[in-house]
């Protein structure tokens, strides 16, 4: 299975993915930027810049024209910044899928992503929290869940604390959930 990521910064599962043996072809960022575009250099794989500045009203057609170049079969969202246009995921039905730092529905949906989730999980008084991975569909964190995996919220963590234990247990979700569809 021939895979591309998608990364608006770091693109921390790209290792784990890679360790676990997973066929990662291309990244695509819209940061020109993003430490993703070393990772991808240190491990040879392909990685293009596609963003608004680059190709004005080209940004999917520029996508999926990368996406058929490679013959990409599933794409990962790894902290990628940008909706999803309904033309890709309509192109790539459940073939995109995407991690969410919390147990969806919860927490999810729009202005819903990095520390703000952690941010209203504690707000919330929530006692458990978690790592999502769903399928990606017209609307933010609504697709369908493949696996959630869950971790109990020290009382004493503050929004930093819970999103690296988040973080910590995030690959392990991509990666059993790819295992799970692929």
């Amino acid at each position: 299975m021939n895979i591309a990521l998608f990364a608006s910064h770091n693109g921390s599962v790209l290792e784990p993915l890679l360790r676990a043996g997973f066929n990662i072809k291309l990244i695509i960022t819209n940061n020109s930027n993003a430490s993703v575009i070393q990772r991808a250099q240190a491990n040879g794989i392909v990685c293009e810049v596609v963003n608004e500045r680059l190709y004005p009203h080209r940004v999917t057609g520029t996508i999926l024209e990368k996406l058929e170049e490679h013959d990409i079969d599933l794409v990962i969202l790894a902290g990628y910044m940008k909706k999803i246009s309904k033309e890709l995921i309509r192109r790539y039905p459940r073939r995109i899928v995407n991690t969410h730092p919390s147990l969806l529905p919860k927490f999810g949906g729009t202005g819903m992503y990095g520390r703000k989730v952690h941010e209203a999980v504690l707000a919330a008084g929530e006692r458990e929290s978690g790592v999502s991975a769903h399928f990606v569909d017209e609307e933010y964190d609504s697709g369908e869940i493949i696996l959630q995996r869950r971790l109990r919220v020290d009382p004493s963590w503050d929004a930093e604390k819970l999103e690296a234990a988040v973080k910590q247990i995030e690959p392990a979700v991509l990666i059993e959930a790819l295992q799970r569809i692929s």
